[in-house]
């Protein structure tokens, strides 16, 4: 079938203006690419995640207790709402490894002693389930085993109950109630420094002494909606007072899920508002392009209507080459949108524990995605298609009525107009006449510059954190957790270990806390006032000091309690003589991992009716590696001690972390910041040379060279740049602000840090991709035909 003579004339205008597509069309790739990587892999977890839940028949509700004889947890299957229960034994417990010199913690959990269908089960990865051969068995979490290279058949030596045992692993697993794993009082996944150990339960139970007994119940509610699980809960906890509760959980609280949720919701709110940027531009940018295009095919328009082609055909003619720009970026984003979404999976996998996590091509998602690329394009293209449609033939035919220039405002301002030479004359003319495409190349130079200084915030926000909690916040080395309270001896012994500098006791205790209707279960590390190794800021970086007597509380738990300071609130330790007493809340801080409170040890140890209890011991090493090394063996024969967490191997893992992830990440959003300044700079140079035509082709032949013609585009540009880059700052820190608040949790809370050389590096940057664009504009100004520019057309 032959082309009709509007289809000729779409592939030649195409054709004409292929470099003006191409930069739009990048523009809508990176939009579209973004919006089908981070929707496709939200896909990917949400499906994977409930497969993997469901798989594993991940609990609802999580309960710690002291001691509960089994009986009696299983008889609260018969209350109303619960499904299934199941009861089981948990301790944290030591690994001993010859190539390690710092000891390796790990979770010790009981599993049936014969494989059946249970709450919270696991996917053995490699080897088997327990056999009946050894009582000794077990069964280790993989990313654990994988960074240790322990292998099936291997031997492990722990510490359990003060006691050295052999274990014999007989497979590899993961778990659905451990997607995100870290070890107590830690916010990242160290798989090598902290792992998961499943065992038989009639072992464990023999080496804890806790024959017939379990201190962790979890199980399964049947329906019941948020607030009904959350009564139902209460009446369990109730139901179970009397064996020491520690603590009692719903899945949507538990730290793995709740990561695992707080991750999903931030990539589908990023998947739902970062494409607009680029979409909302790319349609702009395209505006000017288009709207030019009809100024300079005006008579072609007026010589079509006339031979009788229909308003109707003649717009849709335009409205077909806005959808080459968005067919071509949409497709490009299809493709791109793919590799991103495979890179994020494998991004995915190194921090989460799935049985399997695929990129999975949703053809609904990328048709969404192509159809928005399309359609943001056309909409770009309406208001020109508009006024093709109102031109008539005749009007059309004539060329069109000069503009009325009149004077700009800064030429009213004759001393300062009179300052600027002729050059800058016109670029300031051209710039307050055409305030419709000055606008749209601020808005796209303040778009781009604020995704730049975004980017440069959150890495700046992510140094901050660092260097707050462990240069500030958190001056030790080492922190020794042990699984009851100690007298306060035990300082006296640490202090005594080689390379000890400091110090300091903590009491940790678990709390329930109530506010009138308001309730939550939070940790309250009592400390000295005095304390060296510990100090705590509020948002404004100022030391808080403690109080002798009350709690100085975390901003964010205290917005959940809804409670200021000076007010006082309901107290109830989960521990010892729990019994409720009413605290008041004396200050708050600015908490960077959970929702914790302080408070002065001494006052919290007369609370509890103890005789200066501690459980933790923050310690401050000496610099000497050999000093160093002998405490690190001597604390391996420590009594009772459950936990240790290595401060200094947590700021270089998190160190670590930023580096790989947010160095890939910075350069991909700087990237796709430089495609919006690209495409509308030359966009909006490639239309004013077009313009301009003439007046270059004169000064031309006056002698002017190409660079001078050229510099007047690149002060132009600049000037707009810059303009829309002092815009950009400010919404680019807006946009930190409200990402660092998305981000924050229960489980962690993000502060918004940024340093004044984000702010130059930002300028910088458009300065750079001002001139990247410029050397495009360069190459067309040299290839200017001056005697056509200098016709006159008939």
């Amino acid at each position: 079938m032959a082309m009709t003579v509007l289809g000729r004339k779409l592939v030649r205008d195409a054709a004409g203006s292929w470099v003006l597509i191409v930069a739009v069309a990048i523009m809508i790739a990176v939009g579209g690419a973004s919006y089908i990587a981070m929707m496709s892999s939200y896909r990917n977890l949400e499906r994977t995640k409930n497969h993997f839940y469901t798989q594993c028949r991940l609990a609802d509700f999580w309960i710690d207790l002291k001691k509960i004889p089994s009986g009696d947890a299983r008889r609260l299957a018969r209350l109303p709402g619960i499904a299934e229960i199941r009861n089981r034994i948990q301790f944290q417990v030591m690994l001993d490894f010859p190539d390690s010199v710092k000891p390796v913690g790990a979770l010790l959990l009981s599993l049936p002693d014969f494989r059946s269908p249970i709450v919270n089960s696991i996917i053995v990865r490699k080897g088997t389930y327990f056999t009946k051969e050894q009582d000794n068995q077990v069964i280790l979490s993989e990313k654990f085993a994988e960074a240790r290279n322990i292998h099936v058949g291997d031997r492990v030596r722990t510490i359990v109950n003060n006691q050295r045992r052999e274990l014999i692993v007989v497979g590899t697993a993961i778990s659905a109630e451990f997607v995100y794993l870290t070890s107590p009082g830690s916010m990242l996944d160290q798989p090598g420094s902290y792992g998961l150990m499943w065992v038989k339960r009639s072992f464990s139970e023999k080496i804890l002494g806790f024959e017939g007994s379990a201190n962790s119940i979890v199980g399964l509610f049947s329906g019941l909606s948020l607030t009904g699980r959350q009564q139902l809960l209460e009446t369990i906890k109730r139901e179970v007072d009397g064996f020491g509760v520690f603590d009692a959980t719903l899945r949507n609280k538990q730290f793995s899920p709740l990561i695992l949720d707080a991750e999903m919701t931030e990539l589908r709110s990023m998947a739902l508002t970062m494409p607009l940027f680029f979409l909302v531009v790319a349609a702009l940018v395209l505006n000017i392009m288009i709207s030019r295009m009809v100024e300079q095919h005006r008579s072609v328009i007026g010589t079509l209507k006339a031979l009788g082609y229909s308003s109707f055909r003649v717009g849709m003619h335009f409205v077909k080459f806005s959808v080459v720009p968005g067919a071509l970026g949409g497709v490009l984003g299809c493709i791109l949108g793919w590799v991103l979404g495979s890179v994020m999976v494998e991004m995915y996998l190194l921090y989460f524990s799935f049985p399997r996590l695929e990129n999975i091509i949703y053809p609904g998602l990328y048709l969404a995605g192509l159809c928005v690329s399309i359609g943001s394009c056309v909409a770009g293209a309406m208001k020109a298609v508009w006024r093709v449609v109102r031109l008539e033939p005749a009007e059309a035919m004539r060329p069109a009525p000069p503009p009325v220039q009149r004077s700009v405002l800064v030429e009213k301002f004759t001393g300062l107009w009179q300052l600027l030479d002729v050059q800058w004359q016109m670029i300031v003319r051209g710039v307050l006449r055409n305030k419709g495409r000055t606008a749209i190349s601020v808005f796209a130079a303040a778009t781009g510059s604020a995704i730049v200084l975004l980017t440069f915030g959150f890495v700046d926000s992510l140094d901050g954190l660092i260097e707050t909690q462990f240069s500030k916040a958190m001056r030790s080395d080492i922190h020794l957790f042990f699984g009851d309270e100690m007298p306060y001896e035990t300082l006296d012994d640490v202090r005594r270990f080689p390379g000890v500098l400091q110090a300091e006791p903590v009491l940790n205790v678990g709390c329930s806390l109530k506010n009138g209707s308001r309730k939550e279960s939070a940790n309250v590390a009592g400390i000295r006032p005095s304390s060296d190794l510990t100090t705590l800021f509020d948002k404004e970086m100022r030391e808080v000091f403690l109080p002798s007597a009350g709690l100085v509380m975390s901003a964010r738990l205290m917005e959940k309690l809804d409670i200021r300071p000076g007010q006082t609130l309901e107290l109830t330790p989960v521990k010892g003589i729990r019994r409720t007493v009413r605290v008041p809340v004396v200050q708050q801080y600015q908490s960077v991992i959970g929702m914790g409170l302080y408070a002065d040890i001494h006052w919290l140890n007369s609370l509890l009716k103890n005789q200066g209890a501690i459980n933790e011991v923050r310690v401050k090493l000496s610099p000497d590696e050999v000093l160093r090394h002998h405490f690190l063996v001597r604390i391996k024969s420590l009594p009772r001690i459950e936990t240790i967490m290595d401060i200094e191997g947590q700021k270089a893992a998190m160190v670590e972390q930023q580096d790989r992830l947010m160095g890939y990440t910075a350069i991909l959003m700087v990237g796709f910041a430089a495609t919006i300044f690209f495409g509308t700079i030359l966009n909006t140079s490639l239309v004013r040379l077009s313009e301009l035509g003439r007046e270059i082709a004169t000064f031309r032949t006056l002698g002017y060279h190409d660079f001078e013609v050229a510099n007047q585009f690149l002060k132009e540009n600049l000037m707009i740049n810059l303009a829309g880059t002092v815009i950009g700052l400010g919404l680019g820190y807006w946009m930190l602000i409200y990402t660092m608040d998305n981000f924050t949790t229960d489980a962690y809370s993000m502060v918004v840090y940024l340093y004044p050389e984000s702010l130059l590096y930002t300028v910088l940057l458009t300065v750079l991709f001002v001139v990247a664009a410029q050397l495009v504009v360069n190459r067309k100004i040299k290839r200017l035909n001056w005697l056509q520019a200098l016709g006159i057309n008939e």
